[in-house]
């Protein structure tokens, strides 16, 4: 017996990879691996939500398909939803350290 999921796919776009992968460098450089494996079991409980409750975080006021959720008080992660596809994007993780007019998303 087949038991169907009602979980979302998680997709990273390059840009998201790339972002969280500077913000776990720089984690890990300034800090220590420790708070940057905290930092990325975060994420990934972070990311497991979204992939069963899409809706769970708030829309972004700008796309009512995109969403934003806080991963800590300098990180904020960007997503897209495609509720036909059963597809969630991740596309960004912002550090929110920086200018705020620079966010183009």
């Amino acid at each position: 017996m087949a038991i169907k999921s009602s979980a979302y796919s998680i997709e990273w776009s390059p840009k998201a990879l790339r972002s969280f992968d500077t913000i776990l460098h720089y984690i890990e450089e300034s800090f220590s691996i420790s708070a940057s494996q905290k930092f990325a079991k975060r994420t990934m409980s972070i990311v497991s939500l979204i992939a069963e409750r899409p809706e769970l975080f708030r829309k972004s006021e700008k796309s009512k398909n995109k969403h934003i959720v806080v991963v800590t008080k300098q990180t904020t992660l960007y997503y897209r939803v495609n509720h036909r596809k059963k597809l969630v994007e991740l596309f960004l993780f912002w550090d929110t350290r920086q200018n705020p007019a620079s966010l183009n998303y």
